[in-house]
């Protein structure tokens, strides 16, 4: 199964106030929430203490089902199909928790190999391997003959860094795991973050602060802030509307100036040299921002204004590859 598209239709979570059987009323927690959330996201959730950002991350992860509302993967509701609900934890999505919970009887290896307990596309000498090599960049190989509850809190966080990696999920929700790591595991767990967004997972991060972006292409994610367990505002739109202008503009820079020179008949070979090797790069460029920026909208009319952009792109690319073809062809 490749990466899903998800969609959050009307989601409602309550919950109750009060304590044992003190239990007097609920209160939302999440309120009415719809959310698109493409193939190969990469999505911020910014928000104030009890704004309702852990409540959501654990809704998309499959672990708490909401009161209404639905979580379609792929267009299929993911809490009533109990066969797609128990592949999409076991296969398709990790969940890096701000304070994992661990069995005290089992070993940091054991914690470690908890997901693949029920795995079968991975093969046990896969799974050696990057067991050892988690537990060696996360540095608790000193730590491993340890039991779990002589570990600090640190150390346990990185023992959920690895349990989370370790099955290889498509899908990876980061809800602040690195607040109690040391600043040289911190930077580790950005690299493995990093690598991921490289293979075009889905990733969202919920974070209070703007630490992550030392490590994280900032630039391709959207931001999504929740109010009260309600969506304040997307900014996506007007990031991607200002990035399009971006590269349209330096296309039409790029083919005015080559233009220019073809026009008065140059005979500078370093200069179309120059621009043949450019022209490639400028499109490939184009071709990965171009995705990277449909991805990040999240709103219907985004993505409808963002296909007629793309029908300008698509003329200046065709004159570029045309201009290319020319200067390969000796033409001038």
């Amino acid at each position: 199964m490749s990466i899903p598209n998800i969609n959050l239709v009307n989601i409602t979570k309550k919950a109750y106030e009060g304590y044992f059987i003190f239990r007097w009323s609920k209160r939302n927690i999440i309120s009415d929430l719809s959310l698109d959330i493409p193939s190969g996201s990469k999505i911020l959730l910014e928000g104030k203490n009890g704004s309702g950002k852990s409540t959501l991350l654990s809704i998309i992860s499959g672990i708490n089902k909401p009161e209404s509302g639905k979580v379609l993967i792929d267009g299929k509701n993911l809490y009533n199909d109990i066969r797609l609900l128990h592949y999409y934890r076991r296969y398709m999505c990790g969940l890096v928790t701000q304070s994992p919970s661990m069995i005290d009887t089992l070993s940091i290896i054991e914690n470690i190999k908890m997901p693949l307990l029920f795995h079968n596309k991975l093969s046990n000498i896969n799974i050696d391997k990057q067991i050892s090599y988690l537990i060696e960049i996360l540095g608790l190989k000193e730590f491993i003959h340890r039991s779990i509850n002589k570990l600090s809190p640190g150390q346990i966080q990185r023992v959920g860094i690895a349990r989370t990696f370790i099955s290889d999920p498509k899908i990876i929700l980061a809800d602040e795991a690195y607040k109690s790591i040391d600043a040289e595991s911190r930077k580790v767990y950005f690299n493995l973050l990093s690598s991921e967004i490289e293979k075009g997972k889905t990733i969202i991060i919920v974070t209070h602060d703007d630490l992550w972006k030392k490590y994280l292409p900032w630039n391709i994610f959207s931001t999504i802030k929740i109010n009260d367990g309600i969506i304040e505002n997307n900014n996506s739109n007007e990031i991607v509307d200002s990035e399009i202008v971006e590269l349209i503009n330096q296309m039409k820079l790029l083919k005015n100036e080559i233009n220019e020179i073809m026009g008065i008949n140059y005979e500078n070979k370093l200069l179309l040299d120059k621009y043949n090797k450019s022209i490639p790069s400028l499109i490939k460029k184009v071709k990965i921002k171009t995705r990277e920026l449909y991805l990040s909208i999240n709103s219907p009319e985004g993505k409808n204004k963002f296909i007629n952009d793309m029908d300008v792109i698509d003329k200046l690319m065709n004159e570029l590859i045309s201009i290319h073809k020319k200067i390969k062809g000796g033409s001038r």
